[in-house]
């Protein structure tokens, strides 16, 4: 029997209530024998009070003693979890994982490295996220909610975390900081669930967020002007010559070329946001195009979405432009010519460094160059470490450039039933399409250009390709010069 432990009354098996006497108090107790302990576990229920209900006394304890059992079977801490036990699991599991991740070579990164917690496949943790969460949790979270301290996570309640959020409130920075520190509130929790380190019935606080200006700046808006003016160039330079050094590469070279010129006319006519290399579940493969893309590519009264699963915490299908499937038509071509099998929308052409045929690949680099060929930078800020200017337009802006077609598509109604529904289809809030876009108002004149740009390609026209499956020009079917292309290349080019 424990030591001061006396009037045992056993209320099933491996429970019992008793009174603990110390030298200045007594209290009831709970005396639980629980599953993987060697000991049994004694937990103060209450002051010892002689007209208290013994039976109130009995149910809390029978209460506790199912939740302890619960969390011994589950291997959890039989202690208190307060908030800032879960902030130190979460603190050392983006250090270690950081840690962790710099160790590793580029090709083992995606199968072994460490993810971020607050998004389903996440982004592998670097050092912006270290910078981000680890330093709200040391500046802005921890050291101000002593008042929460002890107190069991999962007694917090709604109460709590708005005076949580008040204290953030009132904290330096910018709006969008303050989100960011909120975010960390919330991954702190996630990350707590999905390692169980605490009870699943935790409540994971939905805190308002802070309002933002979201509006974007007049001069970074992608206008139509701006947007032919970066397509046409790209469009150019698959033609161009190639470097004396390049040239037993040529064909390769054309053909990268006309990849690149196609991800810019892919991420125009889609509705998700642009994808990192290292987050495999953002980057589009053929089968996310639903239908199937081989049900679908030469039906054109079949609209075409693209799976985004968990891109941003959002699963959606993404919204396409009728004149993507006749680009998603021309990316395969290019591919079956240099007889290239890949699951991905856009794979390398050729083997380089850590990557191989088919492997996904990324075009940032081109985009840079070509946002510095075409003057769109800000010399302002001075140049990067690569000696070149900051740019003006990301590819994301590709996305803003997608939603101002589509929001001015004369032919859409845009009621609140229907804003919402596109809002959904593009991984957002109605609020967010509201905030950011209905300010960009285009006049009648481009609007019309807009909905011109949207519309599909004429379909008693072909495309004719050369013999590196790169497209030439839009042909009426069964022509002379639609003849003459499969005569020439009949493995590039459908028959008449």
């Amino acid at each position: 029997m424990p030591k001061g432990v006396t009037d045992i009354h056993k209320i099933r098996k491996g429970l019992a209530v008793a009174i603990r006497n110390s030298t200045l108090s007594a209290s009831y107790v709970a005396l639980m024998t629980l599953p993987k302990q060697k000991s049994r576990v004694i937990h103060k229920l209450c002051d010892y009070d002689p007209t208290i209900n013994i039976e109130k006394i009995y149910l809390e304890a029978d209460m506790l003693f199912e939740k302890m059992k619960d969390r011994a079977n589950k291997g959890l801490p039989l202690k208190t979890i307060d908030f800032f036990y879960l902030m130190d699991k979460f603190e050392s599991y983006m250090l270690d994982g950081y840690k962790a991740n710099q160790k590793l070579t580029k090709a083992n990164l995606k199968t072994k490295g460490t993810y971020t917690i607050n998004d389903i496949g996440g982004t592998l943790i670097n050092k912006t996220h270290i910078d981000t969460e680890v330093g709200n949790i040391k500046n802005h979270i921890r050291p101000y909610l002593n008042f929460i301290r002890d107190k069991e996570v999962v007694s917090l309640t709604r109460k709590d975390w708005d005076r949580v959020r008040n204290i953030i409130a009132k904290q330096d920075g910018s709006n969008s900081s303050k989100n960011k520190r909120l975010t960390t509130i919330r991954n702190v929790i996630r990350h707590a669930i999905e390692y169980n380190l605490c009870d699943d019935n935790v409540f994971i606080p939905q805190l308002k967020r802070f309002q933002i200006k979201t509006e974007i700046p007049q001069d970074k808006i992608m206008t139509l002007d701006i947007y032919e003016r970066i397509r046409d160039r790209a469009k150019e330079k698959i033609n161009e010559p190639i470097n004396s050094n390049e040239l037993t590469d040529a064909p390769i070279k054309r053909s990268q070329r006309a990849m690149f010129y196609y991800w810019i006319l892919y991420l125009a006519n889609v509705s998700h946001r642009t994808w990192d290399g290292g987050t495999e579940n953002t980057i589009p493969k053929w089968s996310d195009i639903t239908p199937k893309w081989d049900d679908v590519k030469d039906d054109p009264n079949e609209q075409i979405f693209i799976k985004r699963p968990s891109e941003k915490k959002h699963n959606y299908m993404a919204l396409t432009l009728p004149r993507l499937r006749t680009y998603l038509k021309r990316i395969e071509n290019i591919y079956q010519a240099r007889g290239i099998k890949t699951k991905y929308i856009f794979a390398q052409l050729q083997n380089q460094r850590n990557k191989k045929v088919g492997d996904s690949c990324s075009y940032r680099t081109q985009w840079i160059n070509l946002m510095n060929e075409l003057g769109y930078v800000d010399k302002s800020k001075g140049k990067n470490k690569d000696g070149k200017y900051p740019i003006t337009f990301r590819p994301y802006d590709l996305r803003h450039y997608f939603i101002t077609i589509r929001m001015y598509n004369m032919e859409a109604t845009l009621t609140k039933g229907d804003l919402k529904t596109f809002a959904t289809q593009c991984g957002t809030s109605m609020r967010m399409i509201e905030e950011i876009y209905t300010h960009v108002l285009q006049d009648k004149k481009i609007n019309a250009k807009l909905v011109k740009n949207s519309l599909p390609l004429k379909y008693n026209e072909v495309d004719i390709f050369d013999k590196d499956g790169i497209f030439v020009k839009r042909v009426k079917k069964g022509s002379m010069a639609h003849r003459k292309a499969f005569r020439d290349y009949p493995n590039t080019n459908i028959k008449p």
